[in-house]
């Protein structure tokens, strides 16, 4: 971004005031002089409030209310690095005064565009940083101000993400996954780990008892078809000796009542 011209309705001292009076700052470097009280630090409040908002009654800082006329504010021509030339307006009001940028062509954009113009640097690095007045200057412990040294790396990178803020994150998540205690997502995952172990040892258990009970039963059904194998010849013997022995039974069965009666009458003659 590059600053081109300032265009003030109202803001200290000045009114209706162009800056520079015809044209445009050049490309190079650019000094701001002029004695005491001739409104360069005013400058620097104007451009910090159209970039940022205009500070309200509630911050204990000047607010540089116009004192020769006009409304409090008006607008700044800047260069996002191409050739598109922007206007930022903005007039003191309610949450810093509300914020216009349209390009100089008439285009119309998005509030949010100003971040991007600025690389998204935020208001406490521009103070410390970037654009510090006497205010500042009087409390150096404005650049030991929690979060500046990180918020310069990501302006230079042209974010809004914090390395600080990164980090912090990275050892939250880091806590979150390897904390010794409490719900880590570690300690979840080792005591999901345990179950899933014991599960698989129960299931080994299992699969062992099932081989064994398949091995009885097998020898079961061995044992079965042997005693199946006997009683089958067993039942063919039988059928085969069974006529022969009906045979011999009615052959006998006559000569055994002969002889017990024989038996009976030498008894009873005795």
């Amino acid at each position: 971004m590059r600053l081109l011209r300032l265009a003030i309705d109202g803001s200290g001292m000045f009114h209706g005031r162009q800056i520079p009076d015809q044209g445009e700052f050049d490309s190079g470097l650019v000094v701001l002089s002029g004695p005491n009280e001739s409104g360069k630090t005013t400058l620097l409040a104007f451009l910090r409030g159209l970039m940022y908002g205009f500070p309200d009654a509630r911050k204990k800082e000047n607010r540089y209310p116009p004192l020769a006329g006009g409304r409090h504010g008006s607008r700044v021509l800047l260069s996002d690095g191409t050739d598109r030339r922007i206007w930022v307006e903005r007039f003191s009001g309610s949450k810093g005064g509300p914020v216009r940028v349209y390009e100089d062509a008439g285009a119309e954009l998005p509030a949010a565009a100003l971040s991007g113009l600025l690389a998204h640097i935020p208001e406490e690095v521009c103070r410390g940083v970037f654009a510090f007045g006497l205010a500042e200057l009087a409390g150096l412990d404005t650049l030991d101000a929690e979060g500046i040294t990180d918020r310069i790396y990501g302006a230079g990178l042209g974010t809004a993400v914090s390395p600080a803020k990164v980090a912090e994150e990275l050892e939250k998540s880091q806590a979150r996954i390897l904390r010794p205690w409490g719900k880590a997502r570690l300690n979840e995952a080792a005591l999901a780990l345990a179950e899933k172990r014991g599960q698989l040892r129960t299931v080994g258990d299992l699969q062992g008892e099932y081989e064994r009970r398949c091995s009885e039963l097998e020898d079961a059904e061995q044992e079965s078809s042997r005693l199946s194998s006997a009683v089958e010849t067993a039942l063919q013997s039988v059928k085969t000796t069974l006529p022969e022995a009906l045979y011999v039974w009615l052959l006998w069965a006559p000569c055994r009542r002969r002889h017990m009666a024989s038996r009976r009458a030498s008894t009873a003659m005795s």
